[in-house]
């Protein structure tokens, strides 16, 4: 008898043990599903409030009137693009600093002009001359109440018309060539600064300025035509002829 209460006392346990799981399985899944609604809500709901309080918050601070500081910083000027050498004594000047201020322009050491930027701080000051040789140039802003930014940085642009130097040592206008001497070197000398192209090829320029080009002749008549092109876009021609016979 006791045996049959001990089996029908495990069943009991057993079922209640199920009970009990099957509860805290439910209880679980409610749980869950609470969270998730939640979530949805807050995403849906709460998030939006959150970021209309913050943009609130954003706009009351930059509607708040600003300190005055006697201490005031004007950004210097930034130039656009400018060549390190040009053929033309006129060239347009332009950048960007704050707007509504004025830019003083100082052209070697002496004040040149003044322009205004725009709204949105641009400027540019047209036919600007330069001298032969090195130009230096730099530009400082300056605001109604007459505060003054640094100078910019200083740039220096060089006035330069002369045709760069072209002396070709071989070979010679008229020489004629035979058999094996199909590829020549062509040798010269330029400005060291300067670029040589012949036929629109590229030669190589060394710091003395002597260039020379590994070239195919064809057979008969060759025309090799020569250009020098400085940094400041003056340019110097000349074209020789030679032949070839295999």
């Amino acid at each position: 008898m006791a045996r049959d209460y001990a089996r029908r006392y495990k069943r009991r346990k057993t079922r209640l043990t199920k009970l009990e799981e099957k509860r805290n399985l439910r209880q679980a899944v409610l749980f869950g599903f609470l969270s998730v609604v939640l979530f949805l809500v807050f995403l849906v709901f709460g998030l939006p409030i959150l970021i209309r309080l913050a943009v609130f918050i954003g706009e009351r601070k930059s509607s708040a009137p600003l300190k005055e500081s006697n201490n005031v910083t004007l950004q210097a000027p930034i130039f656009d693009y400018l060549p390190e050498a040009t053929n033309s004594a006129f060239f347009d000047l332009a950048g960007f600093a704050q707007g509504e201020t004025t830019i003083e322009i100082i052209l070697n050491g002496e004040k040149l002009r003044e322009v205004a930027t725009d709204d949105e701080g641009e400027f540019e000051a047209k036919n600007i001359t330069l001298q032969n040789g090195e130009n230096k140039i730099k530009a400082r802003a300056i605001d109604k109440e007459n505060h003054q930014s640094d100078f910019s940085e200083e740039l220096v642009i060089v006035l330069d018309n002369e045709a760069p130097a072209l002396e070709i040592s071989h070979p010679q206008n008229g020489d004629k060539f035979f058999d094996k001497d199909k590829e020549i070197t062509i040798e010269g000398q330029t400005d060291k600064e300067a670029s040589i192209y012949i036929n629109n090829r590229l030669a190589v320029v060394d710091s003395q300025g002597n260039f020379s080009l590994n070239y195919e002749l064809s057979e008969g008549d060759n025309q090799l035509k020569f250009v020098a092109l400085d940094p400041a876009a003056n340019k110097a021609e000349k074209e020789i002829t030679v032949s070839y016979a295999p």
